[in-house]
C-alpha cells in the first residue's frame, strides 16, 4: 500500500523560504508552512506570504464607502524546484517527512 500522497503541517516556527517566480520574473519571500508529498520525486509546499489588499467598508446605504489599503496574508502552492529554503532548514523537513510517512504507515 503507497501512503502517497500526503501532507504535512511545519510546525511554528516556521522556516523562511523563497519562492522564485516563473521566468525569472522575480522572488517572493515568505513563510513555509505545510509540504504536500505526491511522489518521491514530487512534493508541493504551501507558502504563506505577506501582500497589499484593497478593502472597502460602507457603513450605510447611499453614503460614500471608507476604502484604504492595508496587509494581507496569502497562501500560494508552489512546487518543490521553485522553492528555496536554508540548508539547515532542509534536514528538519526531511525528519518531519519521514515521521509523517511511518505515522502513516502504522495506521
Amino acid at each position: 500500500m503507497s501512503t502517497f500522497p500526503f501532507r504535512f503541517d511545519i510546525p511554528e516556527p516556521h522556516i523562511e523560504a523563497t519562492v522564485r517566480l516563473p521566468k525569472n520574473s522575480g522572488a517572493i519571500k515568505g513563510l513555509l508552512t505545510c509540504v504536500e508529498v505526491r511522489s518521491d520525486e514530487d512534493f508541493w509546499a504551501l507558502i504563506a506570504v505577506t501582500t497589499w489588499d484593497r478593502w472597502s467598508t460602507q457603513t450605510l446605504v447611499g453614503e460614500p464607502a471608507i476604502e484604504g489599503v492595508g496587509p494581507k496574508t496569502v497562501e500560494m502552492w508552489a512546487p518543490a524546484p521553485a522553492v528555496v529554503v536554508e540548508e539547515g532548514c532542509i534536514s528538519r523537513l526531511h525528519e518531519l517527512a519521514r515521521a509523517r510517512e511511518r505515522e502513516l504507515r502504522a495506521a
